[in-house]
């Protein structure tokens, strides 16, 4: 179990937790498969963190699902996106693992540029360019479902709100809008 990757994904709520086990026990057992990356001749776990630990500590079977990815980047923009399944997601954590994916892919498309200016021109017309120019917040507007006008003010509350607020975000406990309007009326 990697730390960074359990860290990446909302953690069930103790009601969540104590229903999973409860419909564990039921099973017995975990009915779906347990995602683990192998990676260097280890099986590191992507999907089923919560099922593992209770079906460990309780001596329940679970069966494991081999995937391969290219590396620990590539598992973690899977782990994102894998969580888009889920029915409890708020739009805190919505929005906080677009933003982690945005973190993750970054990079790669920054290097993806740099290789395609880095051929002795100033610049090269669309056609030769190996990757597709975009609005970010268009990207994640369109992937989360939202308007770009939500996104914008998402970004404004987790840049601007105190960790507190963003927590009760995350939560479901204040609304993207309720967080921004606060921000706005501390500004004024």
């Amino acid at each position: 179990i990697d730390r960074e990757f359990v860290e990446l994904i909302p953690p069930l709520s103790q009601e969540e937790r104590q229903q999973l086990e409860q419909n564990l026990i039921a099973h017995g057992g975990a009915r779906d498969w347990l995602t683990v990356w192998e990676h260097d001749g280890q099986l590191i776990l992507l999907d089923g963190h919560s099922r593992y630990e209770i079906c460990t500590r309780l001596g329940l079977k679970f069966d494991i699902l081999k995937i391969k990815l290219a590396d620990k980047n590539a598992a973690k923009v899977w782990m994102i996106d894998n969580q888009k399944g889920r029915r409890n997601l708020t739009d805190g954590w919505k929005y906080e693992l677009a933003q982690a994916k945005k973190k993750i892919l970054e990079p790669i498309g920054k290097v993806n540029q740099s290789q395609s200016l880095g051929r002795g021109k100033k610049g090269l017309s669309k056609v030769d360019k190996p990757f597709c120019e975009h609005n970010t917040q268009q990207e994640i507007a369109k992937e989360l479902g939202w308007s770009t006008g939500k996104v914008a003010m998402a970004d404004k509350v987790w840049k601007e709100a105190e960790p507190e607020v963003k927590e009760k975000v995350k939560a479901g406990e204040v609304s993207i809008n309720e967080a921004y309007q606060e921000i706005k009326i501390a500004v004024s």
